[in-house]
């Protein structure tokens, strides 16, 4: 009888069992799966559109795309280029969908929100990079801090914030969320729950 409960307690221990972040910047952000599939909500003030995802990093085409699937909608995609040297071009349809479809709503404020994002994953994948051993270096847009259960990141000047957690199986985060509030305290983010990392 001790050795069923001894049995009951260890796997009720392995299947519990809890990863840290690292505390190493450039080791966590490793763990921020870039090319993935998996489900979606993108809020924008009060409006909720929930949509399933492919993203794809491809480092020598120097090219990052996330394909967004309304249900009922066409694909929308936001794409970070930074093929030519010293310049970075986002490319955005997502930008055009929420200011058709929601009245009200900045375009100062949008293009801050998917300007953010295209920001932070330029500043991931540098921090990523095997050239970037500095992680602190002066040309970061973002305060980066890392815990045990999560990774967050806040926009050195824009009220910008990321957050990274749900670490599956010690290589990846399962959520990826990115928040904008712009000055009239309106909600912009962005939620990505990782069903399967291809990384």
């Amino acid at each position: 009888m001790k050795l069923l409960v001894l049995l009951g307690i260890l796997t009720s221990c392995s299947l519990f069992k809890t990863y840290t972040v690292d505390r190493d910047l450039s080791k966590s952000t490793e763990k921020i799966c870039l090319t993935s599939y998996g489900k979606g909500r993108l809020t924008v003030k009060n409006q909720k559109y929930i949509f399933s995802y492919e993203s794809a990093l491809d480092p020598e085409l120097a090219t990052w795309v996330l394909a967004m699937d309304f249900p009922l909608r066409k694909t929308e995609t936001f794409t970070i280029d930074w093929s030519a040297k010293n310049k970075i071009r986002f490319d955005s349809t997502i930008a055009d969908k929420i200011l058709r479809e929601n009245s009200g709503v900045n375009p100062v404020s949008v293009e801050r929100f998917t300007t953010g994002l295209g920001k932070l994953l330029q500043e991931i994948i540098f921090l990523r990079s095997s050239k970037s051993l500095i992680t602190e270096s002066k040309n970061k847009l973002f305060k980066w801090k890392t815990s045990n259960k999560k990774l967050q990141v806040h926009h050195n000047n824009w009220p910008f914030n990321a957050v990274f957690k749900n670490l599956e199986a010690n290589s990846h985060f399962g959520l990826m969320s990115v928040e904008y509030r712009d000055t009239d305290k309106q909600l912009y983010k962005l939620d990505l729950i990782v069903r399967k990392c291809l990384d």
